[in-house]
């Protein structure tokens, strides 16, 4: 049955119309910070391990059905994603690629609004909680340079000249950053890459770990999704990959313990812990035009 509905999903768009002939390149970005406590021992242990397994899970998927060789898959896992290291690795990506290649990012982090300085002025944005042994004071953490930005990695991104770039991030709130990504000045230039944004919940809800708290549930999906997908859009594979993770969350908060997680914390309601879905930003049809392998 399961087989039945995924062909369903995938039949109700025409293929994608082009595969690039330039190289693709993926880049994953991981933070499972220590200071990080889940509900219980085994939920912080389960976060702790999570980044990796992912990490893994992502770079086998675009390697297999995206067309991203070994030798172009870089990452920064953990203590090796400081901001200073995220800034030097997308300036070293600037310097090794080039104008015709694509670009994906997949970005798992902590996430939440907070306030601080942009180009000088304060703002409040949706910050990236970047790695620290210590747990951040979240007042000063984006300008201590522990959480950045979404602005400011916005900006990082702007500056690698490639022709494609996509953005996947699985973090709790992600959604609020997609103005960001829609009134970016930059992208009005003509040298600004093509890009597409995947946020993999709404402003005002969690993103889910999967039923045994392995990896994120989106980041799972999707790599399921393309794995049924080829010859289809990256689009159909991300619109599956949401609708296959909204669905299985709902079953999921069915179990004893998403019930007693909704009883007893008043600042979780079954909206904003239960019915994840996707913002996504495609505004010139990119990822339909992007053919999974």
């Amino acid at each position: 049955m399961k087989r039945i509905f995924i062909a369903a999903l995938l039949a109700v768009a025409a293929p994608g119309t082009a595969v690039f002939a330039a190289e693709n390149h993926l880049m994953t970005i991981a933070v499972c910070p220590p200071w990080k406590k889940g509900t219980d021992a085994q939920q912080t242990a389960d976060m702790a391990g999570a980044c990796k397994a992912t990490v893994e899970a992502v770079e086998a998927s675009f390697q297999n059905d995206m067309n991203v060789t070994p030798g172009n898959t870089y990452r920064l896992l953990d203590a090796e994603a400081t901001y200073a290291a995220v800034e030097a690795k997308f300036a070293w990506l600037n310097a090794n690629t080039a104008a015709d290649d694509t670009l994906f990012i997949h970005l798992l982090a902590h996430g939440g609004k907070l306030g601080g300085h942009y180009k000088g002025y304060p703002v409040t944005d949706q910050g990236i909680a970047l790695w620290s042994v210590k747990e951040p004071n979240l007042a000063t953490a984006t300008d201590d340079k522990v959480f950045m930005l979404v602005r400011a990695f916005r900006d990082l991104m702007d500056g690698v000249k490639v022709k494609n770039i996509v953005l996947i991030v699985d973090s709790c709130h992600s959604g609020a950053s997609f103005n960001d990504f829609k009134d970016d000045p930059h992208a009005q230039k003509a040298s600004a890459a093509r890009t597409s944004v995947v946020l993999s919940a709404k402003a005002d809800q969690f993103a889910n770990f999967n039923a045994d708290g392995t990896m994120p549930l989106f980041s799972e999906m999707l790599t399921h999704a393309l794995k049924v997908s080829a010859g289809q859009p990256l689009s159909d594979a991300v619109d599956l990959a949401d609708t296959a993770a909204h669905r299985r969350l709902r079953v999921n908060c069915k179990t004893p313990t998403f019930k007693k997680l909704l009883k007893e914390d008043s600042d979780l309601s079954y909206y904003s812990l239960c019915t994840q879905r996707a913002e996504i930003y495609d505004p010139t049809g990119l990822m339909d035009e992007i053919t999974v392998q």
